[in-house]
C-alpha cells in the first residue's frame, strides 16, 4: 500500500531540491517560493508565507513566470509542472509583495 501511495504521489509535491533553479532564466528562488506556497496552502500560515515572499528580492519572486516558456518544467527530476505552480504561488503570495 505504501509503495502504491509513493508512486501516486511521485509528481505531486516539491522536494525543494533546487534542480530546476539552474534552468530558470529569471533567477527565481523556486524552492523558496514553492515552500512559501506550501505554508500558505497546507499549513494555514497565510500571513507568514506572504511576509516571507515579500521579503524576497523582487527578481527572486515568481512575477514573470506567467510569461516564461517554463524550462524549469523539464529540469524537475520528478516531473512537476513547476512553472504553473510558480504562477499560482505568485497569485497566492503577491498581495503582501506588491
Amino acid at each position: 500500500m505504501l509503495h502504491r501511495y509513493a508512486q501516486e504521489m511521485y509528481d505531486r509535491y516539491c522536494r525543494f531540491c533546487g534542480t530546476c533553479e539552474g534552468k530558470c532564466p529569471g533567477d527565481v528562488a523556486i524552492a523558496d517560493v514553492m515552500r512559501y506556497a506550501m505554508y500558505f496552502k497546507y499549513y494555514g500560515r497565510e500571513k507568514r508565507s506572504m511576509e516571507l515572499y515579500a521579503a524576497l528580492p523582487p527578481r527572486s519572486r515568481a512575477s514573470t513566470c506567467d510569461r516564461c516558456p517554463g524550462p524549469c518544467n523539464t529540469a524537475c527530476p520528478f516531473g512537476r509542472r513547476v512553472r504553473d505552480e510558480l504562477v499560482e504561488a505568485h497569485r497566492l503570495l503577491s498581495f503582501a509583495a506588491a
